[in-house]
């Protein structure tokens, strides 16, 4: 699959059939899914891998699988999603990581390199949504340049949501080919997410 982006460290592609193996180990694992509703089977995994590649072509966008350049293992997700927040359709970036990955500036770097994709492609503040008690994504939501403004209910959960004040330089923003943009947002009962806290 192409490459949508790259960070000094990791490189992002669209999901493919091939993924799905990896997919069933990381959705579900219940440390990577303890903001979600719960842990993903195979037949949800397979389900994600379908509603993330319709994204891609519907909206120019979606989960995308990280891949650690250094050993070419994927280690997460980060992306953009489509989502519809009290009747305001926008974008928001996501990231989620698997717990060996995680601790290590990882999720930051992906964050900045997302958010550096969607302003390039004209979405220059996409939202970011987090479950109040994800102190971890808060936290690089937070050094990403976002700030919380207030509460919302989203696929009936309690969220925070978070605006972009300001893009920290990312380090050495690398940006690989794009596969194309478009604006989007999580739709529906299907699970997508936002900073491992929201789910679309």
């Amino acid at each position: 699959m192409a490459e949508i982006l790259r960070t000094p460290r990791l490189s992002l592609r669209e999901l493919c059939e091939s993924d799905i193996e990896f997919l069933v180990e990381f959705l579900g694992d219940p440390r990577v899914m303890r903001f979600w509703p719960a842990p993903l089977d195979r037949d949800g995994a397979t389900r994600w891998l379908a509603d993330h590649q319709t994204r891609y072509s519907r909206d120019g966008f979606g989960y995308w699988l990280i891949i650690e350049r250094e050993s070419g293992r994927p280690i997460g997700q980060a992306g953009l999603l489509r989502m519809e927040i009290e009747g305001v359709v926008e974008a928001g970036i996501g990231y989620m990581l698997l717990p060996a990955h995680q601790g290590r500036g990882l999720a930051l770097e992906a964050a900045r390199g997302v958010i550096d994709w969607a302003r390039g492609r004209g979405f220059n503040r996409p939202s970011c949504l987090v479950r109040p008690e994800n102190v971890d994504s808060l936290r690089v939501a937070i050094r990403a340049g976002y700030l919380p403004r207030r509460m919302v209910r989203y696929k009936g959960f309690a969220h925070l949501y978070l605006a972009l004040e300001s893009v920290a330089e990312s380090p050495a923003g690398e940006t690989g080919p794009s596969a194309g943009g478009g604006a989007g947002a999580s739709s529906g009962g299907d699970p997508g997410a936002s900073a491992g806290g929201a789910f679309g």
